[in-house]
C-alpha cells in the first residue's frame, strides 16, 4: 500500500492508476478514496488518476491535531511534491472543494493547470452583516452560528445518528425532488431510510470512521470563509452544481463561478441534489473528460 509521510509526521495513503495528464480527486466529508473507485477504473484509460485519504480518514494516519482544511491543503501540496507532479488537475466536490479553496488561499495555483469544483459554497454560515452578507450556506441558507453549536453537540452525543441524518438530508426524498433518474431513486428508495435500513447503513458507513476527524472537519468547513480565496483561483475552473440542489442552493455555486479569477465553465446538473455525481454518473464523467481535454489560453 503506497504511503507518504508529511512534514508533521502523518502517513497519508494514496493510490495511482493510469498514465497521462495527472488529476487528483479529493473525497468528501465522512468519506475516503474508495468513493472514486468506479470513476478511476474508467478515467485511468486517459489520465494519471490519483486519490488519497485525507488525514484521519480511510487508511491514513489518525492524528489528534491538524484536522482542518489548512492542513489538508498542505498535505495535498506535499503529495504533489512527493510525486513530482506539475500541471495538475484537481477535482473536489463537497468537502473536497473546501480543500481546494484552502489550497488556493495558501498557495495560489502552484503546480495547478485546472480545477473542477462541485457543490460546495465558500461560506456555510449565514451572515447578515452589512460588510459581508451571505445567505447561501448549509441547509439551503438556514445555518447559523447557533446551529453550528447545536450540531456539534449532536455529533458528540450520537455520532452515527448525526452522520445518517446529514446524509439523509442530502437525498432527494428529503426535498421531494422529482425527475431524477429512475435507477437512482430505486437505489436509495423514495422515502427516508427506515429504522432497520438505517441500522445496517450505520454499521457499514460509520464503522471505520474516526468521529473526532469527521467532527473536526465539519467544524473546520463551517467556520471557514473562503470567499476571498476565489479570485486567487486563476487557472481554468469548471463549476459543477445541482439544481435545485438539496443542502445547498444553486445560487451558491453561481456566486463561486462569478468570483473566480480565471476562465470559468458552469456545468448544471438538473434535476439534482448534493448527490448529483451519483445521480448523473455518465454525464458527470463526460463533463470531466470534456473539461480535461479543453484548450485554454495561457
Amino acid at each position: 500500500m503506497p504511503y507518504f509521510t508529511t512534514t508533521d509526521n502523518v502517513r497519508i495513503y494514496y493510490e495511482e492508476r493510469g498514465q497521462g495528464k495527472p488529476i487528483i480527486l479529493i473525497h468528501g466529508w465522512a468519506g475516503d478514496h474508495s468513493a472514486f473507485h468506479e470513476t478511476l477504473n474508467i478515467m485511468k484509460k486517459w489520465y494519471r488518476c490519483i486519490t488519497f485519504d485525507l488525514r484521519g480518514c480511510g487508511a491514513s494516519s489518525r492524528p489528534r491535531t491538524g484536522l482542518n482544511m489548512a492542513h489538508c491543503a498542505k498535505d495535498l501540496r506535499e503529495l504533489i511534491e512527493e510525486l513530482e507532479l506539475d500541471d495538475v488537475a484537481l477535482f473536489g466536490a463537497s468537502l473536497g472543494a473546501s480543500v481546494i479553496y484552502a489550497y488556493a488561499r495558501d498557495y495560489g495555483c502552484l503546480y495547478l493547470d485546472r480545477i473542477i469544483l462541485g457543490d460546495m459554497p465558500p461560506r456555510l454560515i449565514e451572515d447578515d452583516s452589512a460588510e459581508h452578507p451571505w445567505k447561501w450556506g448549509l441547509y439551503r441558507g438556514q445555518n447559523t452560528g447557533e446551529n453550528l453549536l447545536e450540531n456539534m453537540g449532536r455529533m458528540f452525543d450520537n455520532f452515527d445518528e448525526y452522520v445518517l441524518w446529514h446524509i439523509e438530508m442530502c437525498m432527494p426524498a428529503a426535498y421531494d425532488i422529482q425527475g431524477l433518474p429512475e435507477n437512482f431513486r430505486r437505489s436509495i428508495g423514495s422515502e427516508m431510510l427506515p429504522p432497520e435500513a438505517r441500522e445496517i447503513f450505520a454499521k457499514g458507513l460509520c464503522r471505520d470512521m474516526d468521529p473526532l476527524t469527521v467532527i473536526a472537519y465539519a467544524y473546520s468547513t463551517i467556520y471557514e470563509d473562503f470567499r476571498d480565496a476565489l479570485p486567487l483561483i486563476t487557472v481554468p475552473t469548471a463549476v459543477f452544481y445541482p439544481n435545485p440542489g438539496s443542502i445547498y442552493v444553486p445560487e451558491a455555486m453561481e456566486y463561486v463561478a462569478d468570483h473566480l479569477g480565471g476562465p470559468v465553465r458552469k456545468v448544471e446538473f438538473k434535476p439534482g441534489t448534493h448527490m448529483f455525481l451519483s445521480e448523473h454518473q455518465e454525464r458527470a464523467l463526460s463533463e470531466i473528460v470534456d473539461f480535461m481535454e479543453a484548450q485554454f489560453d495561457k
